[in-house]
């Protein structure tokens, strides 16, 4: 099939979505099919391997530009390319191409909903105002883990139509891909660590796991620093000037910058992740940790507790207490951290792009027979 995707992400420095559509164009240009991936400016250095699709891409220098581009530019160039299908990855689906083709819609989550003070107001406004609109052209939606898909049926109910649940694969970091060993350490590391792997924004609830890890006693801080990776990004959030605040200079490490193989490192040797975050349509870091064999502290909410399973210890994110007494079980409780890990490599093990990618080739041509028999 010639497949037509929306690579807006892939203009980007590479992130969770980014990530989850290259690897998948990968898989879907694996089955024999053409992709052609459209994007309004050129793809982002971040990313590498995707020398077999078709890229377009445009020359917009602002955010005006590149809308203007969705809407009007991108339909042309696909009408010119003579695609039997389309995939729209992330929450958007132009009216132009759904009346044009068949499309498949993937939905993330539902942040703007379920958290909305969490969003830039930029992108709030755009998931209000296109995400039903989308849901309702698109032949197939797919959501990222079941949590995702029952908040779409509880929000939009009859526009959701042939809903597929399409998870996504685990990341793979250089040091395992390729059988090398990880690089030479670049960041020096704590002896005793866990560790929070996300982009620094209010969602990801980095001031109330610091406020819990604050509280611990000192012999639990000395026992287990915490290492936090994550580039800045947006809301205010200073992890620096809070861990200064909370004293805790001499406990926690912010890295950023982090390359893939050095993560690798940091995920090999941290002995739990805490994602105790406030809204996930699904939660990469929690499947890259267990794909290491490690536990997991995550919430009790949305999808988390459905990737996580038996490796989590499951707390209210919302409540610092319930943060701060699961560290100190995770921490002080080196059978409990065992017990947990047994599970976490077989919970993994449900998460590869291969599946993921042959999921996904059946939601698009169950999208192509829709559209043959309307």
């Amino acid at each position: 099939m010639k497949i037509g995707v929306d690579a807006r992400c892939l203009a980007q420095v590479k992130a969770g979505i980014g990530r989850n559509v290259s690897e998948l164009c990968k898989e879907l240009s694996k089955n024999h099919n053409q992709i052609y991936c459209y994007m309004p400016t050129s793809l982002h250095p971040t990313y590498d391997g995707l020398e077999a699709l078709h890229l377009r891409a445009g020359n917009c220098n602002s955010y005006k530009a590149s809308i203007y581009w969705w809407l009007r530019t991108m339909p042309r160039i696909i009408r010119e390319d003579n695609l039997d299908v389309f995939w729209a990855p992330s929450h958007r689906l132009s009216s132009a191409v759904a009346q044009a083709l068949p499309t498949v819609l993937t939905i993330n989550d539902l942040v703007w909903q379920k958290v909305p003070r969490t969003m830039r107001l930029r992108g709030l406004l755009a998931e209000t105002c296109f995400m039903k609109k989308s849901v309702r052209n698109a032949d197939v939606v797919a959501a990222i883990s079941q949590a995702t898909a029952d908040d779409l049926k509880a929000a939009y109910g009859t526009y959701v139509r042939n809903i597929h649940i399409i998870y996504p694969g685990i990341s793979r970091f250089n040091g395992r891909l390729d059988g090398s060993a990880p690089t030479s350490p670049q960041t020096d590391l704590p002896e005793n660590y866990f560790l929070m792997v996300s982009t620094i924004e209010p969602r990801k609830n980095h001031r109330k796991l610091l406020e819990a890890y604050s509280q611990l006693s000192a012999d639990q801080k000395n026992k287990m620093h915490l290492v936090i990776v994550g580039q800045e990004g947006w809301g205010n959030v200073n992890v620096r000037a809070v861990i200064g605040d909370l004293g805790l200079k001499s406990h926690v490490h912010h890295l950023s910058g982090i390359s893939d193989a050095e993560l690798d490192r940091i995920y090999q040797n941290c002995a739990f992740l805490a994602m105790p975050s406030l809204y996930e349509g699904f939660g990469i870091p929690i499947v890259e940790a267990m794909s290491y064999g490690k536990p997991v502290l995550t919430s009790n909410i949305s999808s988390m507790p459905e990737v996580a399973g038996e490796a989590g210890l499951l707390v209210d994110p919302h409540s610092v207490a319930s943060i701060k007494n699961a560290l100190a079980m995770l921490i002080d409780q080196p059978d409990l951290r065992s017990a947990k890990a047994s599970h976490a490599k077989k919970l993994a093990s449900r998460f590869t792009w291969e599946q993921a990618g042959q999921q996904l080739q059946t939601a698009l041509h169950e999208a192509v027979e829709i559209r043959k028999n309307k």
